[in-house]
């Protein structure tokens, strides 16, 4: 599962990012403050809202799933 993962989140990466090549963390779409922050794909996490065990049948579904920085993402699982 893990090598599948790895490739969907990648696709979703070239699908994503600007022109810049930079992701933008889409913190607020999971009600936390906006940081603002844009980064190379190889820096952001591709994070499960529903939770990734939870909901298993969306794992793939790209409505439960956020771009976050990595401190977004240490903030996400923090708050619940």
């Amino acid at each position: 599962m893990q090598q599948k993962w790895q490739a969907y989140r990648n696709q979703t990466a070239l699908n994503d990012q600007d022109e810049e090549g930079l992701i933008k963390c889409q913190d607020h779409k999971i009600g936390l403050p906006r940081c603002g922050i844009a980064r190379e794909a190889s820096k952001m996490d591709l994070h499960h809202i529903k939770g990734r065990n939870e909901a298993p049948d969306l794992y793939f579904d790209k409505s439960n799933l956020v771009w976050l920085t990595r401190d977004c993402h240490n903030a996400a699982h923090n708050n619940g």
